[in-house]
């Protein structure tokens, strides 16, 4: 009862930090490795990443996994194919996302 009668104003925060989140993720590929497209989520906090540009050699769970340090759902986890494909969680706090996102280019850079 407490959520549905005092839960508005904490869910209008979360539902705000995850936009900007969302929209820092996308802006700072866009700027700094444009060869990984961002497909914008319109309702949730996972975006789906396109790695199929770095042309990795193999799945880019894996290669971020090893070079970057970070664990990524790997892709074919939800199509088949998708080796290339990289769920990634925006959820977390500021600063653990721009880590995570400083891997990620800095790997892909490599």
């Amino acid at each position: 009862m407490a959520a549905w009668s005092q839960g508005q104003s904490w869910l209008d925060a979360v539902l705000a930090q995850l936009l900007r989140s969302r929209d820092h993720l996308q802006r700072r590929l866009a700027a700094e490795l444009p060869q990984v497209v961002m497909r914008v989520p319109q309702a949730t906090y996972l975006a789906w990443l396109d790695c199929s540009a770095l042309a990795l050699g193999r799945p880019a769970s894996e290669f971020f996994l090893e070079r970057a340090k970070v664990a990524f759902s790997p892709g074919s986890a939800f199509i088949d194919g998708g080796d290339d494909f990289l769920r990634l969680n925006f959820a977390a706090a500021p600063d653990l996302l721009d880590e995570i996102i400083d891997r990620l280019i800095q790997a892909a850079r490599a």
